[in-house]
Protein backbone atom coordinates (compact mmCIF):
# COMPACT_ATOMS: atom_id res chain seq x y z
CA UNK A 1 0.00 0.00 0.00
CA UNK A 2 1.12 3.80 -1.02
CA UNK A 3 -0.08 6.06 1.93
CA UNK A 4 1.16 8.44 0.78
CA UNK A 5 -0.31 9.08 -2.37
CA UNK A 6 -3.71 7.95 -1.46
CA UNK A 7 -3.55 10.79 1.34
CA UNK A 8 -1.81 13.36 -1.25
CA UNK A 9 -4.82 12.72 -3.61
CA UNK A 10 -7.27 12.78 -0.89
CA UNK A 11 -5.97 16.10 0.75
CA UNK A 12 -5.74 17.97 -2.15
CA UNK A 13 -8.65 16.46 -4.10
CA UNK A 14 -10.60 20.26 -3.64
CA UNK A 15 -7.62 22.35 -5.87
CA UNK A 16 -8.50 22.76 -8.91
CA UNK A 17 -5.24 23.82 -9.46
CA UNK A 18 -3.73 20.11 -8.67
CA UNK A 19 -6.47 18.16 -10.65
CA UNK A 20 -4.47 16.71 -13.64
CA UNK A 21 -1.62 16.07 -11.13
CA UNK A 22 -3.93 13.87 -8.82
CA UNK A 23 -5.24 12.56 -12.28
CA UNK A 24 -1.47 11.51 -12.80
CA UNK A 25 -0.73 9.73 -9.30
CA UNK A 26 -4.45 7.99 -9.60
CA UNK A 27 -2.91 5.76 -12.48
CA UNK A 28 0.47 5.08 -10.34
CA UNK A 29 -1.63 3.38 -7.47
CA UNK A 30 -2.18 -0.23 -7.19
CA UNK A 31 -5.67 -2.10 -7.57
CA UNK A 32 -5.70 -2.06 -3.80
CA UNK A 33 -5.16 1.56 -3.55
CA UNK A 34 -7.21 2.27 -6.14
CA UNK A 35 -10.50 0.56 -4.14
CA UNK A 36 -9.38 2.53 -0.73
CA UNK A 37 -9.00 6.02 -2.40
CA UNK A 38 -12.23 5.51 -3.82
CA UNK A 39 -14.20 4.55 -1.07
CA UNK A 40 -11.97 7.59 0.83
CA UNK A 41 -13.05 10.76 -1.45
CA UNK A 42 -16.61 9.27 -1.78
CA UNK A 43 -17.20 10.94 1.60
CA UNK A 44 -15.91 14.33 0.68
CA UNK A 45 -18.76 15.33 -1.29
CA UNK A 46 -17.62 18.61 -3.14
CA UNK A 47 -18.12 19.46 -7.05
CA UNK A 48 -14.27 18.98 -6.95
CA UNK A 49 -14.51 15.69 -5.87
CA UNK A 50 -16.85 15.00 -9.00
CA UNK A 51 -14.42 16.59 -11.70
CA UNK A 52 -11.50 14.16 -10.20
CA UNK A 53 -13.79 11.09 -10.30
CA UNK A 54 -14.96 12.06 -14.04
CA UNK A 55 -11.76 12.55 -15.15
CA UNK A 56 -10.12 9.45 -14.32
CA UNK A 57 -13.52 7.41 -15.28
CA UNK A 58 -12.48 8.64 -19.17
CA UNK A 59 -9.14 7.14 -18.57
CA UNK A 60 -9.56 4.03 -16.53
CA UNK A 61 -9.76 0.63 -18.26
CA UNK A 62 -10.89 -1.64 -15.44
CA UNK A 63 -14.40 -2.27 -14.96
CA UNK A 64 -14.29 -2.97 -11.49
CA UNK A 65 -12.90 0.72 -10.71
CA UNK A 66 -15.20 2.04 -13.18
CA UNK A 67 -18.07 0.40 -11.51
CA UNK A 68 -16.48 2.17 -8.07
CA UNK A 69 -16.48 5.09 -9.67
CA UNK A 70 -20.04 5.59 -10.68
CA UNK A 71 -21.04 4.76 -7.31
CA UNK A 72 -19.28 7.14 -5.70
CA UNK A 73 -20.65 9.87 -8.13
CA UNK A 74 -24.04 8.30 -7.70
CA UNK A 75 -23.25 9.65 -3.63
CA UNK A 76 -22.28 12.93 -4.18
CA UNK A 77 -25.06 13.36 -6.61
CA UNK A 78 -27.44 11.73 -4.27
CA UNK A 79 -25.97 14.04 -1.54
CA UNK A 80 -27.04 17.36 -4.03
CA UNK A 81 -23.70 17.49 -5.20
CA UNK A 82 -23.83 19.14 -8.79
CA UNK A 83 -21.79 16.52 -11.02
CA UNK A 84 -22.08 15.76 -14.29
CA UNK A 85 -22.85 12.34 -15.70
CA UNK A 86 -20.06 9.74 -16.52
CA UNK A 87 -19.16 9.33 -20.02
CA UNK A 88 -20.61 6.03 -21.43
CA UNK A 89 -16.99 4.17 -21.75
CA UNK A 90 -16.77 3.04 -25.69
CA UNK A 91 -18.92 5.70 -26.96
CA UNK A 92 -16.65 7.37 -29.28
CA UNK A 93 -17.22 10.34 -31.65
CA UNK A 94 -16.01 7.64 -34.48
CA UNK A 95 -18.98 5.25 -33.74
CA UNK A 96 -21.73 5.01 -36.48
CA UNK A 97 -24.87 6.14 -36.41
CA UNK A 98 -26.74 3.29 -38.76
CA UNK A 99 -25.21 0.36 -38.28
CA UNK A 100 -23.27 -2.16 -35.84
CA UNK A 101 -20.02 -1.22 -37.20
CA UNK A 102 -19.44 -3.71 -40.49
CA UNK A 103 -17.13 -1.07 -41.18
CA UNK A 104 -13.81 0.84 -39.78
CA UNK A 105 -10.85 2.81 -40.49
CA UNK A 106 -7.69 3.45 -39.25
CA UNK A 107 -5.64 6.98 -39.37
CA UNK A 108 -2.21 7.71 -37.72
CA UNK A 109 -0.05 10.44 -37.08
CA UNK A 110 3.30 11.32 -39.24
CA UNK A 111 6.31 9.37 -39.42
CA UNK A 112 10.18 10.02 -39.44
CA UNK A 113 9.63 10.13 -43.36
CA UNK A 114 6.81 12.96 -42.88
CA UNK A 115 3.97 9.90 -43.89
CA UNK A 116 0.89 8.36 -42.50
CA UNK A 117 -1.33 5.70 -43.61
CA UNK A 118 -5.06 5.18 -43.14
CA UNK A 119 -6.60 2.06 -43.71
CA UNK A 120 -10.08 1.05 -44.68
CA UNK A 121 -11.91 -2.02 -44.20
CA UNK A 122 -15.54 -1.60 -45.97
CA UNK A 123 -18.57 -3.33 -46.29
CA UNK A 124 -19.74 -4.16 -49.61
CA UNK A 125 -22.41 -7.06 -49.71
CA UNK A 126 -22.85 -9.79 -47.74
CA UNK A 127 -19.50 -11.53 -46.63
CA UNK A 128 -17.24 -9.10 -49.10
CA UNK A 129 -15.93 -6.00 -48.11
CA UNK A 130 -13.14 -3.90 -49.82
CA UNK A 131 -9.80 -2.86 -48.01
CA UNK A 132 -7.95 0.25 -48.63
CA UNK A 133 -4.46 0.42 -47.68
CA UNK A 134 -2.97 3.97 -48.29
CA UNK A 135 0.69 5.86 -47.99
CA UNK A 136 0.18 10.04 -47.51
CA UNK A 137 3.53 11.89 -47.89
CA UNK A 138 2.87 15.51 -46.19
CA UNK A 139 3.10 17.66 -48.87
CA UNK A 140 2.92 15.58 -51.84
CA UNK A 141 -0.34 13.70 -50.92
CA UNK A 142 -1.33 10.17 -51.23
CA UNK A 143 1.83 8.41 -52.55
CA UNK A 144 0.73 4.23 -52.61
CA UNK A 145 -2.46 2.66 -52.63
CA UNK A 146 -3.39 -0.56 -52.71
CA UNK A 147 -7.17 -1.82 -52.85
CA UNK A 148 -8.39 -5.51 -52.57
CA UNK A 149 -11.51 -7.63 -52.06
CA UNK A 150 -11.51 -9.46 -48.80
CA UNK A 151 -14.26 -11.65 -47.30
CA UNK A 152 -15.44 -10.93 -43.56
CA UNK A 153 -12.99 -13.62 -42.21
CA UNK A 154 -9.87 -12.32 -43.45
CA UNK A 155 -10.82 -8.53 -42.01
CA UNK A 156 -9.36 -8.72 -38.90
CA UNK A 157 -5.72 -10.75 -40.64
CA UNK A 158 -5.50 -7.34 -43.30
CA UNK A 159 -5.82 -5.12 -40.65
CA UNK A 160 -3.53 -6.37 -38.67
CA UNK A 161 -1.09 -6.54 -41.11
CA UNK A 162 -1.59 -3.05 -41.74
CA UNK A 163 -0.38 -1.96 -38.35
CA UNK A 164 2.29 -4.24 -38.05
CA UNK A 165 4.19 -2.88 -41.17
CA UNK A 166 4.20 0.78 -39.68
CA UNK A 167 6.67 2.68 -38.25
CA UNK A 168 7.28 2.27 -34.11
CA UNK A 169 6.67 6.22 -34.01
CA UNK A 170 2.62 6.20 -35.19
CA UNK A 171 -0.25 6.23 -33.40
CA UNK A 172 -2.80 4.01 -34.44
CA UNK A 173 -6.39 5.94 -34.41
CA UNK A 174 -9.79 4.04 -35.07
CA UNK A 175 -11.89 6.73 -36.62
CA UNK A 176 -15.15 6.07 -39.23
CA UNK A 177 -14.33 4.96 -42.23
CA UNK A 178 -15.95 8.26 -43.92
CA UNK A 179 -13.76 10.21 -42.11
CA UNK A 180 -10.76 8.00 -43.31
CA UNK A 181 -12.08 8.25 -46.85
CA UNK A 182 -12.10 11.82 -46.43
CA UNK A 183 -8.31 11.77 -45.73
CA UNK A 184 -7.39 9.63 -48.93
CA UNK A 185 -9.53 11.97 -51.13
CA UNK A 186 -7.99 15.04 -50.13
CA UNK A 187 -4.34 13.47 -50.00
CA UNK A 188 -5.71 12.25 -53.32
CA UNK A 189 -6.57 15.58 -55.13
CA UNK A 190 -3.10 17.01 -53.24
CA UNK A 191 -0.86 13.98 -55.55
CA UNK A 192 -3.20 13.55 -58.26
CA UNK A 193 -2.60 10.20 -58.38
CA UNK A 194 -5.45 7.19 -57.96
CA UNK A 195 -8.48 9.42 -58.61
CA UNK A 196 -10.75 6.89 -60.81
CA UNK A 197 -9.37 4.40 -57.61
CA UNK A 198 -10.59 6.61 -54.88
CA UNK A 199 -13.91 7.93 -56.52
CA UNK A 200 -14.79 4.40 -56.98
CA UNK A 201 -15.05 4.21 -53.69
CA UNK A 202 -17.38 6.96 -52.77
CA UNK A 203 -20.26 5.09 -54.09
CA UNK A 204 -19.75 2.47 -51.14
CA UNK A 205 -20.00 5.13 -48.43
CA UNK A 206 -22.14 7.50 -49.34
CA UNK A 207 -25.68 5.82 -48.11
CA UNK A 208 -23.66 5.97 -44.92
CA UNK A 209 -24.01 8.29 -41.91
CA UNK A 210 -21.46 8.95 -39.33
CA UNK A 211 -21.05 11.30 -36.78
CA UNK A 212 -17.43 11.94 -37.72
CA UNK A 213 -17.30 12.58 -41.45
CA UNK A 214 -15.09 15.73 -42.37
CA UNK A 215 -12.84 18.29 -40.82
CA UNK A 216 -15.65 20.42 -38.98
CA UNK A 217 -17.41 17.73 -37.25
CA UNK A 218 -13.70 17.64 -35.83
CA UNK A 219 -14.95 21.45 -34.16
CA UNK A 220 -17.91 20.69 -32.58
CA UNK A 221 -16.34 17.62 -29.85
CA UNK A 222 -18.00 17.39 -26.67
CA UNK A 223 -15.19 18.38 -23.44
CA UNK A 224 -16.05 18.50 -20.24
CA UNK A 225 -15.75 22.19 -18.96
CA UNK A 226 -13.11 21.54 -15.94
CA UNK A 227 -10.55 19.89 -18.36
CA UNK A 228 -7.73 22.15 -18.81
CA UNK A 229 -6.12 23.87 -22.45
CA UNK A 230 -2.85 22.89 -23.11
CA UNK A 231 -0.25 25.25 -24.42
CA UNK A 232 1.31 25.48 -27.63
CA UNK A 233 4.82 23.97 -26.13
CA UNK A 234 2.92 21.22 -24.48
CA UNK A 235 0.93 20.14 -27.51
CA UNK A 236 3.82 19.92 -29.73
CA UNK A 237 6.38 18.56 -27.26
CA UNK A 238 3.66 15.25 -26.78
CA UNK A 239 4.96 12.17 -28.15
CA UNK A 240 2.13 12.35 -30.82
CA UNK A 241 4.57 14.83 -32.38
CA UNK A 242 7.44 13.52 -31.88
CA UNK A 243 8.18 12.44 -35.27
CA UNK A 244 6.49 15.31 -37.08
CA UNK A 245 8.30 18.00 -39.11
CA UNK A 246 6.85 19.93 -41.84
CA UNK A 247 8.46 20.22 -45.47
CA UNK A 248 8.48 23.44 -48.25
CA UNK A 249 9.80 23.34 -51.53
CA UNK A 250 13.60 24.04 -52.46
CA UNK A 251 14.51 23.62 -48.19
CA UNK A 252 18.20 23.53 -49.64
CA UNK A 253 17.99 26.98 -50.10
CA UNK A 254 16.70 28.05 -46.55
CA UNK A 255 19.17 25.50 -45.17
CA UNK A 256 22.29 27.44 -46.74
CA UNK A 257 20.71 30.72 -45.95
CA UNK A 258 20.41 29.82 -42.28
CA UNK A 259 23.76 28.27 -42.19
CA UNK A 260 25.12 31.89 -43.10
CA UNK A 261 23.38 33.44 -40.28
CA UNK A 262 24.60 30.68 -37.94
CA UNK A 263 28.03 31.24 -39.38
CA UNK A 264 28.62 34.60 -40.16
CA UNK A 265 31.70 35.76 -42.59
CA UNK A 266 32.03 37.98 -39.80
CA UNK A 267 32.55 37.45 -36.21
CA UNK A 268 29.72 38.62 -34.84
CA UNK A 269 27.87 38.60 -31.03
CA UNK A 270 25.39 36.39 -30.01
CA UNK A 271 22.73 38.41 -29.38
CA UNK A 272 22.85 39.83 -33.47
CA UNK A 273 23.02 36.21 -34.77
CA UNK A 274 19.65 35.21 -32.28
CA UNK A 275 18.43 38.75 -33.97
CA UNK A 276 19.31 37.96 -37.46
CA UNK A 277 17.89 34.42 -37.03
CA UNK A 278 14.23 35.98 -35.71
CA UNK A 279 14.49 38.08 -38.39
CA UNK A 280 15.54 35.14 -40.92
CA UNK A 281 12.50 32.61 -39.69
CA UNK A 282 9.67 35.90 -39.89
CA UNK A 283 10.95 36.66 -43.22
CA UNK A 284 10.23 33.65 -44.54
CA UNK A 285 6.89 33.05 -42.63
CA UNK A 286 5.78 35.11 -45.25
CA UNK A 287 7.01 33.83 -48.12
CA UNK A 288 4.87 32.17 -50.78
CA UNK A 289 6.35 29.04 -50.79
CA UNK A 290 5.28 28.72 -47.25
CA UNK A 291 1.83 30.37 -47.70
CA UNK A 292 0.88 27.89 -50.06
CA UNK A 293 1.42 25.32 -47.36
CA UNK A 294 -0.61 26.67 -44.74
CA UNK A 295 -3.76 24.84 -45.52
CA UNK A 296 -1.59 21.12 -45.50
CA UNK A 297 -0.70 22.40 -41.86
CA UNK A 298 -4.48 23.03 -40.92
CA UNK A 299 -5.62 20.19 -41.82
CA UNK A 300 -2.48 18.54 -40.12
CA UNK A 301 -3.87 20.43 -36.74
CA UNK A 302 -7.06 19.09 -37.27
CA UNK A 303 -5.91 15.66 -37.88
CA UNK A 304 -4.11 15.37 -34.70
CA UNK A 305 -6.91 17.39 -32.43
CA UNK A 306 -9.21 14.50 -33.69
CA UNK A 307 -6.19 11.53 -32.60
CA UNK A 308 -5.95 13.82 -29.23
CA UNK A 309 -9.63 12.87 -28.95
CA UNK A 310 -10.02 9.66 -29.44
CA UNK A 311 -6.75 8.87 -27.38
CA UNK A 312 -9.13 10.76 -24.31
CA UNK A 313 -5.78 13.31 -24.60
CA UNK A 314 -8.81 16.02 -24.41
CA UNK A 315 -6.33 18.92 -23.03
CA UNK A 316 -4.11 18.45 -25.71
CA UNK A 317 -7.26 18.46 -28.12
CA UNK A 318 -8.88 21.77 -26.68
CA UNK A 319 -4.96 23.45 -26.63
CA UNK A 320 -5.15 22.43 -30.95
CA UNK A 321 -8.56 23.82 -31.04
CA UNK A 322 -7.36 27.04 -29.35
CA UNK A 323 -4.52 27.14 -31.89
CA UNK A 324 -7.24 27.10 -34.87
CA UNK A 325 -9.51 30.14 -33.87
CA UNK A 326 -7.71 32.51 -35.71
CA UNK A 327 -4.32 32.80 -38.73
CA UNK A 328 -2.52 34.38 -36.39
CA UNK A 329 -2.29 31.70 -33.77
CA UNK A 330 -2.04 29.42 -36.89
CA UNK A 331 0.95 31.52 -38.10
CA UNK A 332 2.84 31.27 -34.60
CA UNK A 333 2.11 27.23 -34.31
CA UNK A 334 3.20 27.42 -37.84
CA UNK A 335 6.61 29.63 -37.19
CA UNK A 336 7.42 27.00 -34.50
CA UNK A 337 7.48 23.94 -36.79
CA UNK A 338 9.71 26.12 -39.40
CA UNK A 339 11.97 26.88 -36.43
CA UNK A 340 12.29 23.20 -35.50
CA UNK A 341 12.12 21.63 -38.94
CA UNK A 342 14.85 23.79 -40.23
CA UNK A 343 17.27 23.64 -37.21
CA UNK A 344 16.76 19.90 -36.65
CA UNK A 345 17.74 19.46 -40.34
CA UNK A 346 20.69 21.35 -40.02
CA UNK A 347 21.86 19.58 -37.06
CA UNK A 348 21.44 16.34 -38.75
CA UNK A 349 24.02 18.02 -41.84
CA UNK A 350 26.30 19.06 -39.32
CA UNK A 351 26.52 15.75 -37.90
CA UNK A 352 27.72 14.87 -41.13
CA UNK A 353 30.37 17.13 -40.77
CA UNK A 354 30.89 20.08 -42.28
CA UNK A 355 34.21 21.08 -41.75
CA UNK A 356 35.16 23.52 -38.61
CA UNK A 357 35.52 27.26 -39.31
CA UNK A 358 39.39 28.63 -38.34
CA UNK A 359 37.65 31.72 -37.01
CA UNK A 360 37.73 32.26 -33.40
CA UNK A 361 34.59 33.98 -31.87
CA UNK A 362 35.50 35.92 -29.09
CA UNK A 363 32.09 36.51 -27.94
CA UNK A 364 31.53 32.14 -28.09
CA UNK A 365 31.19 30.82 -24.16
CA UNK A 366 33.50 28.05 -23.58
Amino acid sequence: MDENLVDFIAKNINDNKKLNENVDVFFQLSLEDKYRLLNKISKIKTRETGKFLNLIYEKEGQKDIQKLIRKALHILKTAGVDVDKPAIKGASVIRKLEESKPSTGYITNYDENKEMITLIALHIKGNDYLFMDAYIQYLKGLMELNTVLIKKSEVDHYLNTGKQNISKYLVITEVSPKYAYYVINEASFRSGKFRGEVMEVNKFLSRLKYDMEKPEDIYNLPVPDYIDTSKMDDIFNHRFFKTFFIEWDDIEEELKRYDYIIKPSIVLPQYIIEENKQKFFNEFLESQKIKKTIPIFKRTLEHYALIFYCHKEYEYYKGIMEILKSNDTIKDALLFWIEKSLKSLYEKKEEYGKENSLIINPYEKK
